[in-house]
């Protein structure tokens, strides 16, 4: 049960979930029965709950030692591990994959979701509660507004989806935003160095957005390179980095790779 009068700390960006709603489709959509879970920033545990009664195993990261009181004085079951560390700064060379269910502190999503990516081994799939906005950054389609860097980067290693919408009056304090739940599954045998090739490549690719594709390959590319990738992909030299689809990029790094 979470406790209302508890003040949600603005500088973890805690906005505590108090709808059983959402909570039980969150559950519904995570599919976690009998799976190793880790959950990242559980707060006072209104998934939490609910996660230990249905997974294998539950792995909770909390920073914050006033949660981590209450974790402790109300989940007591065998299979709960509470780890007092910030999830970015944790080892995640784990043994098994994990699946994550979690409600993401909005400020750091993206270094959350590239901690993951970069042990990208050591997990299944996700089911994360994230800012609107993001999650359309995450499912966009290329020529769209919200495709960018973002897009290509979660669609490269996973089938992602936009499942719903969750309006501010389901947390306690409401957020000025809407919130979405995002599922990934991760595509199976991804190597983690090509993996890691493949993120600096589209990280460099949107060094500068606004500038042509060509613009910004001249900063870490050869011009017998980059005429090789314009004349191989057919592209306009005028073309921007939001304008090439994921096949196009993955096109790209294997002739600059081979």
């Amino acid at each position: 049960m979470i406790n209302k009068n508890i003040k949600a700390k603005k500088s973890l960006g805690q906005n505590f979930l108090v709808d059983k709603n959402v909570i039980n489709k969150i559950l519904k959509i995570a599919n976690i029965e009998n799976e190793d879970v880790i959950e990242i920033g559980p707060g006072q545990g209104a998934l939490t709950t609910h996660l230990v009664n249905l997974a294998n195993r539950v792995l909770a990261f909390e920073i914050d030692k006033d949660m981590i009181e209450i974790l402790n004085s109300s989940i007591i079951n065998d299979n709960f591990t509470l780890v007092h560390q910030d999830f970015l700064e944790t080892d995640l060379n784990f043994e098994n994959k994990w699946a994550v269910v979690a409600n993401l502190p909005y400020y750091i999503t993206s270094k959350i979701l590239f901690k993951i990516f970069e042990n990208i081994n050591s997990f299944s799939k996700l089911t994360i509660m994230v800012q609107e906005e993001v999650a359309d950054r995450i499912v966009a389609k290329v020529k769209t507004p919200s495709y960018g860097k973002l897009s290509i980067s979660c669609q490269y290693l996973a089938s992602v989806k936009k499942e719903f919408i969750v309006l501010p009056n389901s947390f306690v304090p409401k957020p000025k935003v809407n919130s979405a739940i995002v599922t990934f599954s991760f595509y199976p045998d991804l190597k983690q160095k090509e993996i890691n090739l493949f993120l600096e490549f589209i990280k460099k690719c949107f060094s500068m957005k606004r500038k042509t594709l060509i613009n910004n390959l001249k900063l870490f590319l050869d011009s017998n390179k980059i005429e090789l990738i314009f004349n191989s992909l057919n592209l306009k030299l005028n073309i921007r980095p939001q304008e090439i689809d994921l096949i196009s990029y993955k096109k790209m790094f294997k002739l600059l790779n081979n």
